[in-house]
């Protein structure tokens, strides 16, 4: 099929070239953990007019114009359903659409993405979509590499991924700076080894004595059961050699990467510990860090939630068209893409990922190469994290700083300061768990009593108790969820840090402050000298809740009026919760529509709603939503087409591109009078006690009433009567 005369006359060609051509400028973030590359290129999203209106494209892409049919069917798969009808674009995704590049950064993005958003009514830019433009690899243009992204094989286990794997491992052997203090070749190996062999040779396990050699290690996820493992008795057989068939599908194409990549030994914890001593566990668990920072590489199984699920996987077929530059909808940079997948929401894996110099990672889309100097994915994109706390060179320095000697005070004393703080954000956006002990894996017997000897390891939940980490920082409030535990043990840990530079007397001082403050507070609550806080707000006796008149009266008869409940939660499907990217605008959109609905009550029929919630799932703080209660369907109905919510609903479905980590979610039900009721008895007013109800027709300077009145009385004493169920 032809492309249409819109398409025809789109030079993809200029708009990159013009992107890449505008000076480089600073990204202005502030924030602590951001690198700021200072060559940002700003954003150009109306390069090219397109199409008028949204249905204009839709017909396009019916009529058979390829590109108008790749722009729309990758924009119809960020949306929740593509079944809405033609009314619902046209009024929601209103605009004139333009192609155009996103802002980026040389050194941590490569190259721009190209772009297809609308100009809205009020001038502001919408994105619909993006794109990566890239060429074959024996076919780049000459002004090319600077602004398109390579092809990527149709299989990780292809002789393409073979020879990239192999290039970036030898580029940083031999011309990296900042690597050269990596570990190389003919190190001391681990107690135990796989000896890959080659092709005619089945795998096999060693024992080392310490001798050398280089070697890669395996992180990857144990998932399922599995009794491919070493113990007592398959040591015979392992040692003797196993076919490389019968290994488990991650742990066979961990040997075949080590074998095309020329490395002889690969250590793989399944494999070279006995998962029935726990003698041998303690002891070489203890090792875990020697293990994988002296791993000449360590191969991660990014896209492996199991032993048997396999790290080469094969990628969706790329469309090809005459010519020699290609659109594929456009890939997540490689730090974003690789923190949703499995190994990474696991305490285990992402120790292994920071101890590692070197790593090799195979993921759904891509391969991707990581080391302190280069960063770089199979796509052509040669960046850099997009925060340093994400960096290769973080952990690696921090290992450097304590191996220096003391003549090197003031820079050491200035990085001890900074270091622990940047890390410290690292462990604060992983929701896990931290323990000294080591990993039991899939069920091996582990002492968890037993010491790791210094190596800090970080455990899932589902394998130890809880202990929580409080968030650097809060966009919504403190949530306080710390056990009493918890908090003494953070006392006693901050008291044993300061007593590294403070005397005793000062350091005991603030707690014997504190606890004090709190027994005189106790005592003087307990004459009734002051009020206690903790019955602030309760209301004694027993209420209802019955919806008052414009007067101000109330009718005699309960629940003598229609009311809508409206469920409105959203939430952060992401290991960072409410710290994940975009979840912050997110909730300011929340906030926006209570203040409308607050200071116009009347013309939404709004009456109020409850505080935040929070489950009380192992994930609440990603979870939040309130229960608010409207005068009626049509009421809750208007709201939904008035600008502040038509402007949350197109920041979620415009965000689901680049955060599809958010989710929503609501509830309606519209109760008719005389089918609900209210009770609060010795409580605080919550729910639809904490309603407000507006006296006559005003809204922002108008006096509002309380809906609860005494529930005493005898018509009000059962769930029936306050239906008005029930007349005797």
């Amino acid at each position: 099929m032809e492309l249409c005369v819109l398409c025809q006359n789109f030079d993809i060609r200029a708009l990159l070239l013009a992107s890449a051509a505008q000076p480089p400028e600073s990204t202005g973030n502030a924030d602590r953990n951001f690198v700021d590359a200072q060559d940002f290129r700003p954003p150009i999203p109306h390069f090219y007019p397109h199409y008028t209106t949204i249905l204009d494209l839709k017909h396009s892409a019916e009529k058979g114009c390829p590109l108008c049919t790749l722009l729309w069917d990758t924009w119809m798969a960020t949306l929740p359903n593509s079944e809405f009808p033609e009314g619902f674009y046209e009024r929601i995704f209103d605009g004139q659409i333009f192609i155009g590049s996103s802002g980026w950064m040389v050194s941590r993005q490569g190259v721009p993405y190209v772009t297809v958003g609308q100009k809205t009514v009020d001038g502001k830019s919408r994105t619909l979509c993006s794109f990566e433009a890239f060429a074959e690899r024996d076919e780049m243009p000459e002004d090319g590499p600077s602004v398109l992204c390579t092809a990527i094989s149709a299989d990780s286990a292809s002789e393409s991924c073979v020879a990239l794997g192999r290039n970036w491992l030898d580029i940083c052997l031999e011309k990296h700076e900042k690597c050269r203090g990596l570990p190389n070749t003919d190190g001391t190996l681990p107690t135990r080894v796989i000896d890959v062999g080659d092709k005619t040779q089945h795998p096999r396990l060693i024992t080392t004595n310490s001798k050398n050699g280089t070697f890669i290690a395996l992180s990857y996820c144990w998932g399922g059961a599995s009794d491919f493992v070493l113990n007592d008795d398959t040591m015979p057989s392992l040692t003797q050699g196993v076919s490389i068939h019968e290994f488990p599908a991650t742990l066979r194409d961990a040997v075949i990467i080590t074998r095309n990549l020329g490395i002889q030994y690969i250590w793989i914890d399944a494999l070279c510990i006995k998962q029935d001593s726990k003698e041998d566990w303690a002891r070489e668990a203890a090792k875990m860090r020697e293990v994988y920072s002296g791993a000449i590489l360590t191969v991660t199984a990014s896209n492996a939630p199991s032993t048997t699920s396999g790290i080469f996987s094969s990628r969706a077929n790329e469309e090809r068209g005459p010519i020699n530059v290609y659109l594929r909808p456009g890939s997540e940079l490689w730090d974003h893409k690789l923190q949703g997948s499995r190994p990474t929401t696991r305490g285990w894996t992402l120790q292994e990922a920071l101890l590692a110099p070197r790593t090799l990672s195979y993921g759904e889309q891509q391969m991707i190469w990581e080391c302190p100097q280069y960063q770089a994915d199979e796509g052509g994109r040669v960046t850099s994290s997009t925060e340093d706390y994400r960096s290769k060179g973080l952990f690696q320095e921090f290992q450097k700083i304590g191996s220096r000697n003391s003549s090197h005070g003031d820079q050491v004393t200035a990085s001890r300061d900074y270091l622990p703080a940047r890390y410290h954000d690292k462990l604060s956006r992983f929701s896990t768990n931290i323990v000294s002990a080591p990993k039991s894996g899939s069920g091996p017997p582990v002492d968890k009593k037993t010491p790791s000897r210094g190596s800090l390891i970080l455990r899932s939940a589902e394998d130890l108790p809880k202990l929580n980490l409080s968030p650097a920082y809060n966009f919504f409030h403190t949530l306080d969820d710390f056990r009493m535990t918890t908090w003494i043990l953070m006392v006693a840990c901050f008291q044993a840090f300061f007593l590294l530079f403070l005397p005793v007397s000062v350091v005991i001082t603030p707690p014997i402050a504190a606890l004090s403050s709190r027994i005189i507070y106790f005592l003087l609550v307990k004459r009734g000298i002051v009020r206690d806080s903790q019955v602030d707000g309760v209301r004694a006796g027993k209420y209802t809740a019955q919806i008052p008149s414009e007067n101000g009266s109330f009718s005699a008869s309960p629940s003598s009026q229609e009311v809508v409940v409206f469920i409105l939660g959203a939430r952060s499907n992401h290991n960072e919760g409410r710290f994940a990217p975009g979840f912050k605008a997110f909730a300011d959109v929340f906030g926006a529509m209570w203040q409308e609905l607050g200071a116009n009550r009347t013309k939404w029929g709004y009456l109020g709603k409850t505080s935040t919630l929070y489950s009380t799932d192992a994930d609440s703080g990603n979870t939040m939503a309130w229960i608010s209660y409207w005068k009626s369907l049509e009421h809750l109905q208007a709201f939904a087409k008035s600008p502040v919510h038509q402007k949350g609903l197109n920041l979620f479905y415009e965000g689901q591109k680049k955060h599809p980590h958010l989710g929503i979610m609501h509830e309606t039900y519209s109760v008719p009078k005389g089918h609900w009721e209210t009770v609060y008895h010795n409580f605080k007013p919550f729910g639809f006690g904490q309603t407000k109800h507006v006296r006559g027709q005003g809204d922002n300077s108008a006096e509002t009433i309380s809906p609860l009145i005494s529930a005493d009385g005898p018509s009000w004493s059962t769930m029936a009567k306050r239906m008005g169920k029930d007349s005797d």
